[in-house]
């Protein structure tokens, strides 16, 4: 009988049905149709098991061929590298699940190369050149900028887009680049810079004098996290860390102080303040902004030393990176790097500093247009903050802020905590 009559006999009852088969009869009961019927529902739901294991087999291999396509790339130019593992390549796990920093990423990385004049890193599928050496940095940002004129598009910033960002100086490329930079440089020269700068001045007057009236200082840290709150909180934190660096800002903030006979903070007076520079400067190397810098490859392109000698052929559309941390770490150009050490750039020192081993708003043509008026504000803050308050560790202080900073932000877990006790020098008053 058909599976489908078999499967309509009323079990309500027993019965026995009679086939002719090879004129040999056989008396089936129900127990026994029951029996057949469940062996052949087994048979099918083998075999769907065996066609979902067969096609979950197949596209496993072929999302791992599509995964390793490119893993040949470096090893075909003679790029070091690590060996890539499927999917994520060179990247650390680590780093995707929050566990560690893509700060110590970059710094171990370098490590790993620093020997080499170029290293290459798979990140996912993606191919990434890195250049360490100071010498090829210069030739690839300034030199042979032509050639590298542009950044790649980040995140929700491509060009011709609708959005804010897309229209940002980072962003526009080739042309449209060069006609914004040229309309928006005027607006950062020193002229410019005094001209806002009384502005800037008295909001943060207001600020700390609000703070220091309410005891909340800590408003002043909750804005957004850009380059000019990130400096301010490091460079804070450093100073809560090192009293006596904190100490001497304070002498020389004073002493200022005292020389204005009570008229307001200017521009020009603000950038003569020598140990202040070299507070914030170290603060940018230590803790630069942004950890990398990168450039996109516009033609087919030979690197060479130089000496002329061949150091690897790029392709067009190549990623090209610069390990900004990783040189900021380097015991090379920096000893005892992980010190926080203003002295690096007294007068004295900062003419042993080489050229392209501090890059805090990045370099060439494409180094941050606004990093004038970064400066003046984060010293202008730290000016008025070590005026009128001594910073102190509070019971939720970061212990070790390399330690505590994970995934891809500048931010600790614990956030940035600090206590502000404010002086009790009457000259203390903004």
């Amino acid at each position: 009988l058909p599976i489908s009559r078999l499967e309509a006999i009323d079990l309500n009852f027993v019965c026995n049905y009679s086939i002719n088969y090879n004129k040999f009869y056989f008396t089936l009961s129900l127990t026994d149709i029951r029996c057949v019927i469940e062996q052949y529902k087994v048979q099918i739901d083998a075999m769907a098991y065996i066609e979902i294991i067969i096609l979950s087999a197949v596209a496993l291999f072929s999302l791992y061929k599509w995964s390793v396509s490119n893993y040949h790339i470096l090893r075909d130019r003679g790029i070091p590298h690590h060996k890539p593992t499927a999917l994520i390549g060179n990247f650390n796990m680590n780093v995707l699940l929050g566990k560690s920093s893509f700060m110590k990423f970059i710094i171990d990385n370098y490590s790993d190369f620093k020997s080499r004049k170029i290293y290459g890193i798979y990140s996912m599928r993606d191919v990434n050149i890195y250049i360490p050496d100071i010498d090829l940095i210069k030739k690839i940002a300034i030199k042979d900028f032509d050639t590298f004129p542009n950044h790649n598009s980040v995140g929700g910033g491509e060009e011709g887009g609708n959005t804010f960002l897309s229209k940002s100086l980072i962003v526009l490329k080739d042309n449209k680049w060069r006609e914004m930079r040229n309309s928006l440089s005027p607006s950062f020269t020193g002229s410019k810079m005094r001209l806002m700068f009384q502005l800037v001045n008295e909001c943060v007057v207001q600020a700390v004098n609000y703070s220091a009236n309410e005891c909340k200082i800590s408003k002043i840290f909750v804005a957004g996290f850009e380059t000019v709150s990130a400096c301010l909180c490091f460079t804070a934190h450093e100073l809560l860390e090192n009293s006596v660096i904190q100490d001497k800002l304070y002498e020389e903030i004073l002493e200022t102080h005292r020389s204005l006979e009570g008229k307001p903070l200017n521009y020009d007076v603000l950038m003569k303040l020598k140990y202040l520079d070299m507070v914030i400067s170290e603060s940018l190397r230590k803790w630069p902004p942004v950890l990398l810098t990168d450039r996109i490859c516009s033609m087919d392109y030979a690197l060479k030393d130089d000496d002329g000698s061949l150091i690897a052929e790029f392709k067009k559309d190549d990623n090209i990176f610069v390990p900004i941390i990783g040189i900021h770490r380097d015991p090379t150009y920096y000893p005892n790097p992980d010190k926080f050490d203003p002295e690096r750039f007294s007068d004295e020192n900062k003419n042993k500093i080489k050229p392209m081993s501090y890059l805090p708003f990045g370099l060439g043509p494409r180094m941050c247009i606004g990093n004038r008026l970064a400066l003046m504000e984060v010293k202008a803050l730290i000016y008025h903050l070590i005026l009128n308050f001594e910073i102190h560790r509070s019971e939720k202080t970061c212990r070790n802020l390399m330690n505590s900073i994970a995934g891809f932000t500048l931010i600790p877990k614990e956030g940035f905590w600090m206590k502000f006790v404010p002086r009790n020098s009457g000259d203390s008053t903004s």
